[in-house]
């Protein structure tokens, strides 16, 4: 991990993180009061933050490309890369700009919470045309995430881990 994603790690850490992270790596002082940090004290620290969040597994539909997305890109342009598709079934959903997606000065990105919604908003045809237009299903084990009536949104930066789907996981 870098020294900048380290301070981006420090940036989501809640109070009580900071300071086991603050006394493991700024003071140098360990479990034992040492003044020495091991491979096990630092797993030690890593271990119970993790331990300490708790994640849930997010399924999205994303582009591969920083300029292209459903909707919006990575900048938040419109692209409407959705409305390629002439029978996408929520190529009409109203997505208008949401102050949700940019709470607290950070990029928060829409998911579903289980994989069968995946299906009830993409056709297998959509999927196939998605994908071959640069796009990728994903599932996230996100930690800081929010819970809405139709969608959940979370921040990919705070994610402990990111896998692609295969469409024969979604439409079996």
């Amino acid at each position: 991990m870098s020294c900048k994603e380290c301070v981006k790690a420090y940036e989501y850490m809640s109070e009580e993180e900071r300071e086991l992270m603050w006394n493991l790596f700024m003071t140098g002082v360990n479990h034992d009061g040492h003044t020495w940090v091991t491979y096990g004290d630092v797993e030690k620290v890593v271990g119970k933050i993790i331990l300490g969040r708790t994640g849930k597994w997010l399924y999205r539909l994303e582009s591969t490309s920083p300029d292209n997305g459903l909707w919006y890109d990575l900048h938040n342009n419109l692209v409407w890369g959705i409305g390629k598709l002439p029978n996408c079934k929520t190529k009409d959903l109203p997505m208008g700009y949401d102050e949700r997606y940019h709470k607290d000065g950070k990029n928060w990105f829409s998911s579903c919470s289980s994989i069968e919604d995946l299906a009830h908003w993409y056709s297998l045809e959509d999927a196939v045309e998605l994908i071959n237009q640069g796009f990728v299903f994903a599932k996230y084990l996100a930690v800081d995430y929010v819970e809405y009536e139709n969608e959940t949104t979370f921040l990919k930066e705070t994610a402990l881990e990111r896998v692609e789907i295969d469409i024969k996981e979604i439409w079996k």
